[in-house]
């Protein structure tokens, strides 16, 4: 009797031993998921080995803490550093684009082979627009630089076809190519039906 009592107090310690790598183990996976997620690929293998399953990391060794801050750190420096810069080149992008959508509407154009055909693009947006992002037909309903109608098509786009002119560019190039296969084939036929 006095010796199961003695095993009971070194059990205690043991489990909550077990008990804390296990959360931290699930911590490290439930990390790994959120990036994994988000479209950042990282290693589960390389925070939690082979036990990632929080069912499985129960049975597995503890993990050292100094391995999973080296881990950790690993993640941020490889993986999450890039991700925001893409972010902070977007967000550049864009307040560029709010001052001048032609610049973004250039780059755009070239990047689908239509670099030659930006003079029929700007006549055809300066007529429907001027190229303003917020431009609204008042009797149409038509919204954006392309003036797209109904306005909610260029959600296909983008969450931010509202204020964003690179969404609404890449969604109005896009109604382009569909409709009439070129900029210059859209603007010669508004110049016939004073639409397009």
């Amino acid at each position: 009797m006095h010796l199961g009592a003695h095993q009971g107090r070194h059990r205690a310690p043991r489990t909550a031993i077990r008990t804390r790598f296990l959360d931290r183990r699930t911590v490290a996976a439930t990390a790994v998921a959120s990036l994994l997620v988000t479209g950042v690929a990282v290693g589960a293998e390389t925070i939690v080995g082979s036990q990632a399953d929080a069912g499985q990391a129960s049975q597995a060794a503890p993990v050292d803490d100094s391995a999973l801050g080296v881990a950790a750190d690993r993640v941020s420096r490889s993986t999450l550093r890039p991700a925001i810069a893409e972010l902070q080149k977007e967000q550049k992008e864009r307040a560029a684009a709010l001052k001048d959508p032609r610049t973004a509407a250039r780059q755009l154009l070239a990047e689908r082979g239509w670099a030659g055909e930006f003079s029929c693009l700007d006549a055809l947006w300066s007529g429907e627009s001027g190229w303003d992002p917020r431009a609204t037909n008042q009797s149409s309903g038509a919204y954006g630089i392309p003036q797209s109608l109904p306005a909610t098509k260029m959600a296909t786009a983008g969450k931010d076809w509202r204020t964003n002119p690179i969404t609404q560019i890449r969604w109005g190039l896009g109604y382009i190519e569909a409709s009439y296969g070129s900029p210059c084939a859209a603007q010669a036929f508004k110049q016939g039906h004073g639409w397009y």
